[in-house]
């Protein structure tokens, strides 16, 4: 890896040595700014983020505080108040605070288009709400973030091992030379896409068209999620669904069409030239939607058709081993033995499943498959156990169809990928492809049209592009659900709650911005000066709090709504 010559925000090169700049707004060592001092920010920290506390319960919180400061010091004039007067002013605090500021904006689109005869769809006469925040200055405030100082990388770079041979890790460590400038900027684009995804629900703008057979559709468009299953990626790329938004395989011959080319904007557009945008031949010959163009078509440096990264909790762990395979085995039991049998089967491959005995790293499953939602990790526990469960129920071709994908899975999901190693994918997925006709021969399957197991051929590219898939993967973005949405939807009062949650959403960030600046000026070590205070009698009765609204964050306050 080469170093980098620093340069100021001009592009000049900077003298050897020269040392950063102090970060803009950089504060003395005792100001806690808006909070006055460590003790109300770690309070406020504590009763926003940690324990979620209701903004009733934070008012009676300050009520008792100040009776209680008031009764301690029954002669004074002028009792000390409470760190904060009430909810509103814990909100408005951290409301206020600076650091982390990326506000969110919000407009309306709405079909603007030719209806159709009759009554029309209401996706074509409603409008939708869309929140946004500025991608650019998301980027910049992730990249002047302390906590990331020296743990990132600014420019791709070759790493190699050993055996002198290519080994690919993260996604900066990737092939360098087809172009630098646009892989430079398609990293760029997919680095934030991957930041962004785990706020798609909010990310995404609506548009809704008409097609050349007449059907209606949802158009992704703006910044998506790049990283996303394969029904976004078309959509995103403006591809029929079904076909491959990265490579023109005809939908109908997915993984064994020879004259199949890697997808770009100017291939589309010699083809709308040359096909005279005729919209059904495009649609039905090249799975091209004719009537919507690609937001990045005007991108100079960028192709949305080789931004799409690989996702292995769609693609490979949820798609093609859950959704695919372990559906097939249950749908070939009962072609061949018929449905009471096969459910007889089934029922001891559970049985063998449920009796794995504890060892570490291996997940039990007390009622084998039979589970209503599965989740990225049990599919992924489920592979550790499922192959000898099945053996001797199914026949042998079946068994290594199953084995030969589950070689193909562990390998592309190693952190560290090697040459060898993209050469025993290339080998994997072979023998999968050539034994998996089993389910063809059986009667299980009329074809693999199936573009989620497409995607499996372009892996090995993928790798090269953008690192080991372990860390592109959507589960990594998956994971934040929980905190981004389901925990600020309990914490609104579920009514018109989008703008609650983005307000609880952009809160805890600043909160977060806020502790890193402290902890980067040495302002949070320690325990802090202790406060002594008279016991307080604890009354456990055993009961329990009520649900309740908490009223305190009905609105966005510095949301800007476009016209």
């Amino acid at each position: 890896m080469h170093a980098r010559q620093p340069c100021d925000e001009l592009g000049n090169d900077l003298p050897p040595n020269t040392p950063p700049l102090p970060r803009a707004g950089e504060q003395p060592l005792d100001d806690y700014s808006l909070y006055g001092s460590r003790a109300e920010f770690e309070l406020a920290d504590f009763l926003y983020r940690k324990e979620q506390m209701s903004g009733k319960k934070i008012d009676k919180l300050m009520e008792i505080w100040a009776t209680f400061s008031a009764s301690n010091d029954p002669d004074s004039n002028t009792p000390s108040p409470p760190p904060f007067a009430n909810a509103a002013d814990v909100y408005n605090t951290i409301d206020s605070t600076e650091l982390g500021d990326i506000p969110w904006q919000a407009f309306l689109v709405k079909y603007n288009g030719t209806l159709p005869d009759g009554t029309p769809p209401t996706s074509m006469t409603n409008s939708y709400e869309v929140w946004f925040r500025d991608p650019l200055k998301f980027l910049e405030d992730q990249i002047g973030n302390p906590d990331f100082n020296g743990e990132m990388d600014y420019a791709a770079y070759q790493v190699y091992g050993p055996d002198r041979k290519r080994r690919f890790k993260d996604m900066m460590c990737r092939q360098i030379g087809h172009g630098s400038s646009q892989y430079v900027v398609q990293l760029f684009h997919s680095s934030l896409a991957h930041i962004l995804s785990s706020l798609k629900p909010w990310m995404i703008k609506p548009r809704i068209t008409r097609c050349a057979n007449r059907h209606f559709r949802w158009v992704i468009y703006g910044f998506g999620p790049y990283i996303a299953d394969y029904p976004e990626q078309a959509l995103l790329s403006c591809i029929v669904s079904g076909w491959c938004a990265k490579c023109t395989a005809k939908s109908t011959d997915l993984d064994g069409d020879p004259s199949a080319i890697p997808r770009s904007h100017v291939h589309t557009q010699e083809l709308r030239h040359l096909i005279d945008d005729d919209l059904k031949v495009l649609w039905d010959g090249w799975g091209i939607i004719g009537d919507v163009i690609p937001f990045t078509a005007h991108f100079p440096q960028a192709n949305i058709h080789e931004l799409p990264s690989s996702d292995l909790l769609h693609q490979i762990i949820k798609g093609t081993f859950k959704d695919h395979l372990v559906t097939w085995v249950g749908e070939y039991l009962e072609v061949v033995h018929g449905t009471a049998r096969a459910n007889e089967i089934l029922a001891d491959i559970d049985r063998q499943i449920a009796a794995v005995p504890l060892f570490p790293g291996l997940r039990r499953f007390p009622e084998g498959r039979g589970f209503k939602q599965w989740t990225g990790d049990d599919s992924k526990a489920l592979m550790k156990v499922y192959l000898p469960a099945i053996a001797g129920h199914v026949p042998s071709q079946l068994v290594r169809a199953i084995s030969a994908f589950l070689e193909y899975c562990y390998l592309v999901r190693q952190s560290e990928i090697t040459e060898d190693t993209l050469a025993a994918i290339d080998n994997a997925l072979a023998r999968f492809h050539a034994i998996r006709e089993i389910f063809i021969t059986s009667g299980v399957r009329e074809d693999f049209l199936l573009p989620r197991q497409h995607s499996l051929v372009h892996y090995r590219h993928l790798i090269q592009d953008f690192g080991a898939p372990n860390g592109l993967c959507s589960s990594i973005t998956e994971s934040k659900h929980i905190k981004a949405v389901k925990e600020p939807w309990r914490r609104s009062n579920c009514n018109q709650p989008l703008g609650q949650m983005l307000l609880v959403n952009q809160h805890l960030d600043k909160l977060a911005a806020a502790r890193v600046d402290f902890q980067t000026r040495g302002m949070l070590k320690g325990s802090g000066h202790p406060v002594l205070v008279p016991a307080i009698p604890c009354h456990d009765q055993g009961e329990v709090d009520d649900v309740e609204e908490d009223q305190g964050m009905t609105s966005l306050g510095d949301v800007q709504l476009a016209k």
